[in-house]
């Protein structure tokens, strides 16, 4: 049901932050410290001049980067010197929606009493509570709910959080939804059918033009559906036997 460039990795974006030698200017060293968690660091860079919401190449700011890693102390430093708890990196994702598909759910309180948008979508129209049913994370799910997610919002393949979560089998969270009054909207053949539709889109775009800059350009659907954690794509495809070793 959702996300995130070929060489965008944890450690790709570490070694982009200029960190490789010589000093860094202090927006990198921002988000190196985030990474690492280091909060002394992060003050470092802000006392220095930094932007607390400098981005690098993918559109990533340090508040989007300590909520992936969970990085709860320098997540509220930041948070205290006014981050932008809503700003979008270049794949979609807000600082709740990385928090929210990581499984943070301390980072997400965090965030939720902060003030960020809880119904927020991605780059495939997922909101955090949709990516709580895929994730099966229903501690999260209910925190959401508590501070008003919208229960029977779809996404852009036309499914509500009830429906992910039927499709993935995730009882306690179906459960959940259903006691709020959310319902799955669409039968089991359409949900087959929804998942055989986006599995077309992503083969289709292996024929679009690789030269255009988008976040995905030029990779295989299974790379892309794995780094989305579009479990049912990945499931589809292998059951065609695809090649898994493709780099």
């Amino acid at each position: 049901q959702e996300k995130l460039q070929q060489n965008d990795t944890r450690t790709s974006r570490i070694k982009d932050s200029g960190q490789l030698s010589g000093e860094p200017a202090p927006e990198k060293a921002l988000r190196w410290a985030a990474i690492k968690g280091d909060v002394p660091a992060v003050r470092n860079a802000l006392d220095s001049g930094a932007s607390v919401d400098a981005t690098d190449k993918y559109r990533r700011h340090a508040l989007i980067e300590s909520a992936e890693h969970g990085n709860m102390d320098v997540l509220r430093l930041l948070i205290a010197s006014n981050a932008d708890t809503n700003r979008v990196d270049a794949f979609g994702n807000t600082a709740l929606i990385t928090a929210v598909r990581n499984k943070h759910g301390g980072t997400v309180d965090a965030l939720l009493a902060a003030g960020a948008d809880i119904n927020a979508s991605d780059a495939e129209g997922n909101t955090p509570l949709m990516i709580a049913a895929a994730k099966d994370q229903l501690d999260i799910a209910r925190a959401l709910i508590k501070h008003g997610a919208r229960l029977q919002g779809k996404n852009k393949h036309g499914d509500t959080a009830a429906d992910i979560a039927v499709r993935k089998k995730h009882d306690a969270i179906t459960g959940l939804l259903r006691a709020q009054g959310a319902v799955a909207t669409k039968t089991s053949g359409q949900r087959k059918a929804s998942v055989t539709a986006r599995l077309g889109r992503q083969q289709h775009s292996l024929s679009e033009d690789t030269q255009v800059q988008r976040p995905f350009a030029g990779w295989p659907p299974l790379m892309e559906a794995a780094w989305r954690g579009q479990v049912d794509i990945v499931r589809a495809l292998l059951d065609q036997h695809v090649d898994v070793e493709f780099r």
